[in-house]
């Protein structure tokens, strides 16, 4: 799940909340889950040269 956060006129942050999906279910990613895909998707945006920053909650990049 993604959040975009705004200020006054611009994006402020962008943060990636690892999530897993199941039949009808969307739960928060724990434990291996949750650190597979933040570990995945900081590989991912590596290649573009951008830096994600690891918080309990997930990834953020702050743009």
């Amino acid at each position: 799940m993604f959040l975009v956060e705004v200020g006054d006129r611009s994006l402020y942050k962008l943060r990636l909340i690892p999530v897993h999906l199941s039949y009808a279910q969307v739960n928060l990613a724990k434990g291996t889950e949750f650190n597979t895909i933040c570990d995945r998707m900081q590989s991912l945006c590596a290649a573009f040269n951008t830096n994600l920053r690891q918080t309990s909650e997930g990834l953020e990049v702050k743009l």
